[in-house]
Parts: structure tokens; C-alpha cells; sequence
């Protein structure tokens, strides 16, 4: 199942606290720019953060020749992408997220041959157009024929007919 949605905003407002549960529900997430500087910041904590030692050395130096050094280390946690990284995604340019892991991507476009013709508008007639041209409409029945009278009960049959074939054989 696929879950897309264009804005983190329009989920909350329609489902409010509930909107938490079905955004964290996808273990496969793909991220792709915003502009809205809340949903970059989710994005980013969505994305994680990543944690590592840092070593940091501090010299002195005393007028007597006497030097002191200490060293000490840190454990630090930035996120792995800050909002306005996120914010200035070019189009196609993705976060992909999967688990623990989060790689940054670059889609490409492939355009596809056209194997079948983009759209084919059909020539719609319905029983009311067919009767204000003084059209007989033709039933499904054997019995109907093209020089039949505009009688009401033939109207009301093919009325009938029309609605029968819209909706299918079940009715």
C-alpha cells in the first residue's frame, strides 16, 4: 500500500492527534521538498538523528615552561538533515528512509513512448438529446425498431434501458 499525501499540514487538520499514528505508521518513507518550515522540522526528525563522540583538546602554556594538555570527549546528537536542507530540495531530489537507515537520492525522469492515444472523447447521447432531435432511441430489445412512434411508454422504456446499461445487469 502506497500512502502520499502533498502537505503534513492538511493530515493534521483533518485527523488532529490521530494524524501522529498514521504518519509514523510507514516503515519505508520517501521525503521530498517542502515549504512549510513545521513540516521540514518533522521531516527532519523523521529522518533521525545521528550520534557520535567528539574529541576536543585544550593546550596551555604557563610562563614557567610548564604545558598542560587535556583531552576531553563529548557524545553529540545533531540530526542527520536540518529543515532547511529539506526546504531546499531541488524537484526529484528525495530523502529516502527505510528503517535506520536514510540515504539521499536523486530520481530521474524517464519518459515513457505513448502507446495509446492520451484520450479518445466518445460521442455521448443521452435519451433526452436523442428526443429534442426527434431521434427514436434504439432499445436493446428485438422488437424496437428505427421508424418506431415517440409513444410514453416507449420513452419510458428506453429510459428504462439507458439506466439499465449505466448501471450494469444487477440493476
Amino acid at each position: 500500500m502506497v500512502l502520499g499525501f502533498q502537505g503534513r499540514a492538511q493530515i493534521v487538520d483533518i485527523y488532529g492527534p490521530l494524524a501522529e499514528s498514521l504518519l509514523s505508521q510507514p516503515k519505508t518513507k520517501l521525503f521530498f521538498a517542502t515549504t512549510d518550515p513545521d513540516a521540514a522540522e518533522w521531516i527532519s526528525r523523521a529522518i533521525g538523528k545521528v550520534e557520535y563522540l567528539r574529541y576536543r583538546v585544550s593546550k596551555s602554556q604557563q610562563s614557567q615552561g610548564r604545558d598542560s594538555e587535556s583531552q576531553q570527549r563529548d557524545l553529540v546528537q545533531e540530526s542527520l538533515v536540518i529543515d532547511s536542507k529539506i526546504m531546499g530540495l531541488e524537484p526529484l531530489e528525495v530523502y529516502f528512509k527505510h528503517g535506520l537507515y536514510a540515504v539521499h537520492l536523486w530520481i530521474k525522469y524517464i519518459e515513457l513512448p505513448s502507446r495509446q492515444p492520451a484520450f479518445v472523447p466518445r460521442k455521448r447521447t443521452s435519451v433526452r438529446m436523442m428526443l429534442e432531435a426527434g431521434q427514436a432511441p434504439q432499445s436493446s430489445s428485438a422488437s424496437a425498431s428505427s421508424e418506431q412512434q415517440l409513444t410514453p411508454q416507449f420513452i419510458i422504456h428506453a429510459a428504462a434501458t439507458a439506466i439499465f446499461r449505466v448501471r450494469g445487469n444487477d440493476g
